[in-house]
C-alpha cells in the first residue's frame, strides 16, 4: 500500500536508535492505524500520543475517518481513548480445537 501511495510507517529517532514508531495507511474513505510502538526505554515520555496525533492530522486531510483496531485490554487503549478514539465495534472469534485422544 505504501508503495501505491496509501500510506506510510514513520518514526521517531534518538540519532539512529528507533524509540517510536506507526503506520497510517487510507483506502476509499477509512484510514487505520498500523503497529503503532514504542521502545520500552522510550516509554512515558509522550512519543507515541505525539505520533499518533501527527499521523492523524495527516490521515484527516486525506479520508474522513480514522480507526486503531486495538483490544479492549491492550496496554496502550488509554493512550487511544485519551486522544479520542472510542469503541465502535466488537469481534471475536470462537476456535475448536480436537481433543487429543489419550494412549490407550
Amino acid at each position: 500500500m505504501e508503495h501505491a501511495g496509501h500510506g506510510h510507517t514513520w518514526g521517531v529517532f534518538a540519532g539512529a536508535q528507533l524509540q517510536a514508531c506507526a503506520g497510517l495507511y487510507t483506502w476509499q474513505t477509512l484510514g487505520r492505524y498500523q503497529q503503532v510502538a514504542t521502545a520500552p526505554q522510550a516509554r512515558r515520555l509522550g512519543l507515541a500520543s505525539g505520533l499518533v496525533s501527527a499521523l492523524a492530522d495527516w490521515g484527516l486531510a486525506r479520508v474522513p475517518r480514522l480507526v486503531i483496531v486495538a483490544d479492549a485490554h491492550y496496554h496502550a487503549i488509554d493512550l487511544y481513548r485519551k486522544l479520542g478514539f472510542v469503541s465502535a465495534s466488537r469481534e471475536a472469534s470462537l476456535c475448536w480445537w480436537p481433543r487429543h485422544k489419550e494412549p490407550a
